[in-house]
């Protein structure tokens, strides 16, 4: 993999490693803070998945580990942090797995489709139960949640970005952040979120080979 994309991978992977150690007070050593700081983490988890970050409050989360609300803010500011734990604890392994698959490409548009394709799994790896309800359509990031994402996003661009300026593309940024905008849109426009297992799996499979398709044609114009 090109040694610059290995820097952005390395550099994010870092600061979510110190975020998460900020957020949840974790040491090297095993305590009892941690523990439970960890056993609220999990919980959370469980819950943005299960209920999505409207349908889930703090209360559900308290009931799951027996503890009040008052105790839970003891180690978690409000419900927004929990999520961003939440977020960032599988950021780690995603960008692991984004590793694994860029070193396995052959060529730089193969390098594109792959890494789009290792974010519509991160995605689906978080269910996306926090998306506005409305019409399919219009579906977008809740307001109270973008925030988190807002890095991100920057971090994929800066991806892309270095994919393609490494082929020599012209407008590299731009062309990065209309592809990581057709990826959401298809995803927006066809998210299997209300689908069971294994349909929903199968729907992110449809959306993926779309995308792939819809991809190739855009690197092509560009002259990839």
């Amino acid at each position: 993999m090109d040694f610059r994309i290995e820097v952005i991978l390395f550099l994010h992977m870092l600061i979510d490693f110190k975020r998460n150690g900020k957020t949840l007070g974790m040491s090297d050593r095993s305590s009892p803070s941690k523990d439970t700081k960890q056993r609220i983490l999990d919980a959370a988890s469980d819950c943005f998945i299960r209920y999505g970050y409207e349908k889930t409050s703090m209360r559900d989360i308290g009931k799951m580990v027996g503890m009040n609300k008052a105790s839970l803010y003891y180690h978690f500011r409000d419900k927004q942090a929990l999520f961003e734990a939440f977020v960032h604890s599988r950021r780690a392994p995603h960008n692991r797995e984004v590793r694994r698959t860029l070193e396995g490409c052959g060529t730089g548009g193969e390098a594109v489709i792959a890494f789009l394709c290792c974010e519509i799994d991160f995605v689906a790896s978080l269910a996306l139960n926090f998306l506005d309800s409305g019409s399919r359509g219009n579906r977008g990031y809740r307001s109270d949640t973008s925030a988190v994402f807002e890095p991100i996003i920057e971090e994929d661009i800066a991806i892309l970005d270095e994919l393609l300026a490494r082929e020599e593309v012209s407008g590299s940024r731009q062309l990065a952040i209309l592809l990581l905008q057709t990826a959401r849109g298809f995803l927006m426009a066809d998210c299997p979120l209300d689908l069971p297992s294994p349909e929903r799996e199968e729907g992110y499979d449809r959306i993926k080979a779309t995308l792939r398709s819809a991809v190739s044609l855009m690197l092509k114009g560009a002259g990839l």
